[in-house]
């Protein structure tokens, strides 16, 4: 619904808006929180000995040495 306003007149925020913060905080509050626990993974990882190849890998669980490759859109 597209309503024309008065010079100076402030447009209302959607009933929705606040809901649709709180979950966009709450989603990057989650992003946060699993990049921490990623990081944390790969330093674990790194002070036993792992090296940074390997410990990236388990760290983001895209697989072990050895594994196959990775393909994105066809490639490797």
């Amino acid at each position: 619904m597209l309503r024309i306003m008065a010079f100076g007149q402030m447009p209302t925020l959607p009933a929705l808006w606040p809901g649709r913060s709180v979950r966009t905080l709450a989603t990057a509050f989650a992003a946060v929180r699993e990049g921490l626990a990623t990081s944390r993974r790969y330093q674990r990882l790194r002070s036993h000995g792992i090296g940074h190849d390997a410990a990236i890998r388990d760290a983001f669980g895209i697989g072990s040495v050895g594994s196959r490759p990775i393909h994105f859109a066809g490639r490797i």
